[in-house]
């Protein structure tokens, strides 16, 4: 190699020494000085767009951020959104205030894999992961007037102006604590969902993406997961929770854990402190699945649609205490017509119930004692619940059908059938049981009917009824032999009640009949119709009506009699 061209390498290799030197000082100086431009650029920026955005309602505050530009990660710690309380109550008296009202904090937001040229260049914005950590959520929900006819922007209608797109592959939200506070009513009310985590994969945010039906929320999936969820009940007796609830839209699939609609008082004290003789529900159910749900009605159009639902393991405990007045108003709604009444759309085609208990039970205004008819381990399923009114249209009746042991020995088949379309609360509903003893019904019959079974056998009981809001009618077939009742009285001394032997003696030997058939005649058939009154619940019309059935058949009365 001549000197000439050892010059030219030499300048060549300092050339590129100092070309490559030159770069890694640009990119130290950069990785040193860009941080604390997009730093400060960056919290000028989100501060501003909060205020501006908000009418400046709120504020953005954080204690720290910081920004790797290589990497494209950027992390935001302590933050806390909150509004101007001045500033709200200036925009309710003008009447712009919006409906929501919020408080926000959070531990940390973190966003990893932002492109940083698909940013400047094409005004996307296109990142790997957001992750916000602990947020703590206090939502005030407020409905105006004035808003009611506001027509709300599509969310690319909000970001056009700065950005042609959002995508985001992973959204995490951990530790979510959110209380909602709902001002709508006279009072307060105040809901609390703990723990919850939500995971949404792909997130598409253009001009396109709200014409992609196969997306919910602009995502491709979304999954929902809240632990110890504490709702407010409206008649401040009761209250409502549960243990864990789960929503997967990729699966289509939703669990709850642990649900109870509890009474706050106990059955001796709950009329005492309603003041009135009102239903005391206790529903408890151990576990419920919901398979093919319609996760996008659900979260989109707040309706909810299910294929099948499982229920295992619940109890349904009805308890009134009818010595307490009965306020005069409109007749009670069945279940069929609070279903109707429900702001929430409904469709699930099955229900199947497995192994739940259902209880009925008053506190007689007479004999004041309290009484329970059971239907123990119930088995069946619920077809085509729903207030869906095009799916009423089609098919416009719900049908229960069910297996299940009253008092807890005899078995019973039991179907109900709701006319969903009908004005009047029409129902049927009917039972068919075989060998059961009739002294296990006494410790009902002698609180609610002040009469005791001391003996009886039942072969046969087949009954229907038809029922509207205001009127029920029953057939029944009740085959049985040896049966000898007593009449009993509150003694108002004791509290206890005792038999009327002589009453009782003129009973058996008298006015009932011991066996239907009697010997080789045809069995007695019971009809009967009644006018319900205005405080009867669904389940009192059914078992009065049933009980009007059995004194026909077991006295040889019909309405012919009356």
């Amino acid at each position: 190699m001549n000197d000439r061209t050892k010059v030219l390498l030499r300048k060549w290799i300092l050339g590129l020494a100092a070309f490559f030197g030159g770069l890694l000082l640009l990119s130290l100086l950069a990785s040193w000085l860009l941080p604390r431009y997009f730093d400060q650029k960056l919290d000028s920026t989100l501060k501003q767009a909060v205020q501006e955005a908000s009418d400046g309602l709120y504020s953005i505050q954080y204690d720290d951020i910081s920004i790797n530009i290589p990497l494209g990660n950027a992390e935001i710690s302590g933050v806390v959104l909150k509004p101007d309380t001045a500033v709200y109550q200036r925009l309710v008296e003008q009447e712009k205030a919006p409906d929501q009202y919020l408080n926000l904090r959070t531990e940390k937001i973190r966003l990893n894999g932002i492109s940083i040229v698909k940013l400047l260049l094409f005004k996307a914005l296109s990142m790997d992961e957001l992750a916000i950590q602990k947020p703590f959520l206090v939502i005030a929900n407020k409905k105006r007037h004035y808003n009611e006819s506001k027509e709300s922007k599509p969310p690319y209608e909000l970001i056009r102006d700065e950005l042609n797109a959002i995508r985001i592959k992973k959204i995490s939200l951990e530790e979510v604590d959110v209380v909602s506070i709902n001002n709508n009513q006279s009072e307060p009310q105040k809901s609390h969902f703990k723990q919850l985590q939500l995971h949404v994969r792909d997130f598409r945010l253009n001009e396109d993406s709200e014409k992609d039906s196969s997306r919910i929320l602009f995502s491709e999936s979304i999954d929902l997961r809240v632990e110890s969820l504490k709702l407010p009940v409206s008649n401040k007796l009761s209250s409502f929770t549960l243990q864990e609830l789960t929503l997967s839209s990729q699966d289509s699939l939703l669990g709850v854990k642990q649900i109870h609609y509890k009474p706050l008082y106990s059955k001796s004290r709950f009329g005492k402190v309603a003041g009135i003789a009102t239903d005391r529900l206790d529903l408890k159910f151990n576990d419920i699945r919901g398979k093919r749900v319609d996760v996008r009605k659900l979260l989109v159009e707040r309706a909810l649609w299910i294929r099948e639902l499982g229920i295992q393991k619940g109890v349904m405990d009805i308890f009134r205490d009818q010595r307490y007045p009965k306020v005069p108003k409109d007749f009670k709604p069945y279940p069929h017509q609070l279903l109707q009444a429900a702001d929430l759309t409904v469709r699930i085609d099955t229900i199947k119930i497995k192994g739940t208990d259902v209880i009925y039970g008053e506190v007689n205004d007479k004999s004041h004692q309290r009484g329970e008819i059971q239907f123990k381990g119930t088995y069946g399923t619920i077809t085509n619940l729903t207030n869906d009114t095009t799916r009423i249209a089609q098919v416009p009746r719900c049908l229960v059908n069910v297996q299940t042991r009253f008092m807890g020995t005899g078995r019973l088949y039991a179907y109900f059938d709701f006319n969903l379309a009908s004005t009047n609360g029409a129902f049927r509903c009917g039972g068919k049981m075989r060998n059961f003893e009739l002294k296990e019904v006494d410790e009902v019959t002698r609180p609610l009917a002040l009469a005791g079974v001391e003996s009886g056998h039942l072969s046969l009981l087949d009954f229907n009824i038809r029922a509207t809001a205001r009127r029920s009618h029953i057939t029944m077939r009740m085959e049985y032999e040896d049966l000898k009742a007593k009449v009993l009285k509150l003694d108002e001394d004791s509290g206890e009640l005792e038999k009327r032997s002589f009453i009782s003696n003129i009973l058996n030997n008298i006015v009932i009949q011991s066996n239907n058939p009697r010997g080789n005649r045809t069995a007695r058939i019971g009809e009967a119709s009644l006018d319900r009154t205005h405080d009867q619940s669904f389940f009192t019309v059914i078992w009065q009506t049933i009980l009007e059935a059995i004194k026909r058949i077991t006295t040889g009365k019909d309405d012919s009699d009356e």
